[in-house]
């Protein structure tokens, strides 16, 4: 899905992004993206006179098209020492909880990732969350959608379903998998495996007035919240 603001062929920035509630996604007609992250964007490219095209694809493609293709952005997105060097970093827009979720009936406590020991984990591809996991040794079962994650645990092949606070919930409701819930530590408070900023991030190759102009426009944005 398409959406355009204010196009100008010299300057059009296309802005990549994926459905992660509810941060960015679609409305329930599925045609408007929308979200808190989503509304944030508009506001930062209203401000600083840049028109854009908005598009909601599947992770994967979001983030190669805008790593690759000059005048066009991704959001939101987790800074990486993987993806750090192929941006400039707008933000950040929201603050992110990476949690698991597990079946109710397992009773799975976890105080740390140690703990996690022979359990399989499940998250989907390009993710920033898979490539930590992966980096600290953990085998992880990959998908194309994270909704797919839900059916996964819900089916028992995988244990654990490693996604956001507030996005594995409204996702295993989306796909009406009910069973599951947040995994929690020995104090009963969900276990917050890291806190991450996701940002707007803007192809390297594109003018770098763009970028001081959104990213000044940002700054104006967050002093207003």
């Amino acid at each position: 899905m398409l959406s355009v603001a204010r196009v100008s062929a010299s300057e059009l920035i296309t802005v990549y992004t994926e459905n992660y509630p509810p941060f960015n996604m679609y409305d329930e007609n599925k045609a408007i993206i929308t979200g808190k992250s989503t509304e944030l964007v508009r506001q930062i490219f209203k401000l600083a006179g840049i028109d854009h095209a908005m598009i909601l694809t599947t992770w994967a493609r979001s983030l190669q098209t805008a790593r690759s293709t000059k005048n066009t952005a991704v959001f939101s997105t987790a800074k990486t020492a993987d993806r750090e060097k192929d941006f400039y970093w707008i933000g950040p827009l929201v603050l992110n909880k990476w949690v698991f979720m597990a079946r109710e009936e397992d009773n799975i406590t976890l105080d740390s990732l140690a703990d996690i020991g022979e359990l399989s984990l499940g998250t989907y591809r390009s993710d920033a969350s898979a490539q930590y996991l992966l980096d600290k040794g953990y085998a992880v079962k990959l998908t194309s959608f994270d909704g797919q994650n839900a059916h996964k645990l819900k089916s028992k092949r995988i244990d654990l379903w490693a996604t956001g606070y507030l996005l594995g919930p409204y996702l295993a409701r989306e796909n009406k998998v009910s069973g599951l819930s947040i995994v929690k530590n020995s104090q009963g408070q969900p276990f917050v495996y890291i806190e991450v900023g996701m940002y707007l991030a803007l192809n390297k190759k594109t003018s770098v007035d763009i970028y001081h102009r959104l990213n000044n426009a940002f700054r104006e944005v967050s002093d207003l919240h």
